[in-house]
């Protein structure tokens, strides 16, 4: 027995009425057990019927008293079916849902994933910056930037002229959403001078100055980047001619 068998044949109506035969009774029965629409369109209707036993319609071993009630119960079920009828899913049915909030193009470009690190060999180094530089890289690759930040901090402690232990310093606080804290430590990259982390710095630099919302100090550290001709270049370039248009400007 199907749903459209139930609703084309009254059965849901002559069910609570006691008007089915016993093999309908029981095929109705196994339907409405696994089907949570027809269940509560019975339960409704089994409640209307309980309430029209309890109102003073008059008495149902008497002729009029029986029509009465019976036509009573009709209206009630046939609004009941109709409400049910309307609380079904139809096929086709369009949902609408309200558009997430379009991202602007300022924090399209901020977006970043911090870049991954390997780690170099190094045969029997002592020197602490490089021990705890090297601890707290193991740390880095477990994605647990926040966990990182004190031995990079020893680390450059141990040596401020080290690049590498800054540059990941501000890339752990990049993605610590202190944006103000990684444009200051990546500026002290830089002001190194030339390194294998000199381009990176100042790309992740844009970055940053793209979530504090400064457009302008972003273009200044892509101009570098693109000149620096690297592998940065292509993408620096782009980052800029969207920051040029007018979505980027805004």
């Amino acid at each position: 027995m199907t749903c459209t068998q139930i609703e084309s044949n009254d059965v849901m109506e002559r069910y609570v009425l006691g008007r089915l035969s016993e093999e309908e009774s029981v095929a109705f029965e196994a339907h409405y057990f696994d089907c949570p629409s027809c269940l509560e369109g019975l339960q409704r209707m089994q409640t209307l019927q309980a309430e029209l036993g309890r109102g003073r319609i008059g008495n149902r071993n008497s002729v009029s008293g029986w029509r009465i009630w019976a036509l009573a119960a009709a209206a009630l079920i046939l609004a009941s079916l109709v409400v049910w009828n309307l609380s079904r899913p139809h096929q086709g049915a369009v949902i609408e849902t309200k558009a997430p909030q379009k991202a602007s193009a300022l924090e399209l470009l901020a977006k970043f994933g911090p870049p991954a690190y390997q780690e170099p060999v190094l045969r029997g180094t002592t020197k602490p910056s490089e021990l705890a530089f090297r601890d707290a890289m193991k740390i880095y690759a477990r994605g647990d930037y926040a966990g990182a930040r004190a031995g990079l901090e020893a680390a450059s402690r141990a040596d401020a002229t080290a690049p590498g232990p800054l540059f990941y310093l501000g890339i752990c606080q990049l993605a610590g959403e202190q944006a103000g804290d990684a444009v200051a430590t990546l500026a002290r990259v830089t002001a190194l001078g030339d390194s294998p982390y000199l381009e990176p710095a100042r790309f992740y630099r844009a970055k940053a100055f793209l979530r504090m919302g400064d457009a302008a100090g972003a273009r200044e550290e892509l101009v570098a980047v693109a000149a620096l001709k690297g592998d940065r270049e292509a993408e620096a370039k782009r980052m800029l001619a969207e920051l040029a248009s007018p979505e980027g400007a805004k």
